[in-house]
């Protein structure tokens, strides 16, 4: 019985060992981000808010895809918003 136990821990231990490591050493600013990256659809996964109104409209929408295009200046970037309730849209630019 013991050395079953013994497998079980050792095994354990292995298995402990693989553990990805912790979020806030992968998530960092960048310094210099050259703003055509962000071009594209982007789908909101998570946010954060501090005013109670919006946090009941936010918890009210199905999806949150933002979308980023460059203007014909360089340093500007065109922001555009798609809100989704069921069967309906809201855009917000």
């Amino acid at each position: 019985m013991f050395a079953v136990f013994a497998i079980f821990v050792l095994c354990l231990m292995s298995v402990s060992g693989s553990a990805p490591p912790v979020c806030e050493k992968l998530v960092h600013p960048l310094s210099q981000l050259d703003p055509h990256y962000f071009e594209g659809g982007w789908a909101l996964v998570a946010g954060s808010l501090n005013h109670q109104p919006s946090m009941e409209a936010l918890r009210l929408r199905d999806s949150i895809t933002m979308y980023f295009s460059n203007s014909s200046d360089a340093s500007n970037l065109s922001y555009t918003q798609i809100n989704r309730f069921g069967d309906q849209c809201q855009d917000l630019r």
